[in-house]
């Protein structure tokens, strides 16, 4: 029932893709579903596939509304058949914050919510929050199929935040590596 934010810092900050492979890799574990709620509509499935997410357990639930959106993740929480949920997340009010981890603690369905970097300083029911800013300058991010991500431990509960990790994402062969593992590629 763990929930992780994923705070995205700027253009590039690959925090959507990150998230969305450690969802995958918990639908491989737990055999089961890995919902994404997208209420902007912006969930490309085809590059979720190219990832490596299988599509036989992929379901996109794309709400109408904001209210449809909370209750939507609200009820992929609480399913047991759901092994991961991958959803885009902005401002939200703390007791419905609190009702999602209800959910998620209900039936351990772990949550990889994709965040605006306005949410950092805020309050947070999640377990985690993590934050992803791009290396480079967004104009020159990807080299060569490649780019490179700082992956910082913001907030972790029970525990001291600390620590970081450089990233590199090679894109056309498909993988992430620390960058200390990548200077041959992936």
């Amino acid at each position: 029932g763990m929930m992780v934010d994923w705070v995205a810092t700027g253009q590039g900050s690959a925090a959507g893709l990150l998230s969305l492979l450690v969802a995958k890799n918990l639908v491989e574990q737990r055999q089961g579903l890995l919902i994404v709620v997208d209420r902007s509509g912006e969930f490309y499935p085809p590059t979720a596939m190219a990832w490596g997410v299988d599509n036989r357990r992929l379901l996109v639930v794309r709400p109408n509304s904001d209210a449809d959106h909370l209750w939507s993740l609200a009820q992929v929480l609480r399913s047991p058949a759901v092994a991961a949920v991958w959803a885009t997340l902005g401002k939200i009010d703390s007791r419905a914050f609190r009702g999602l981890q209800l959910a998620a603690e209900e039936t351990g369905t772990p949550a990889m919510f994709v965040r605006p970097p306005q949410v950092r300083d805020e309050p947070t029911w999640s377990h985690a929050q993590l934050v992803v800013t791009p290396r480079v300058a967004p104009t020159n991010i990807m080299r060569n199929g490649c780019r490179w991500v700082t992956l910082q431990t913001s907030r972790l509960r029970g525990a001291r935040a600390s620590g970081e990790v450089v990233l590199r994402i090679d894109e056309r062969e498909g993988c992430v590596r620390e960058e200390s593992q990548s200077s041959r590629g992936c």
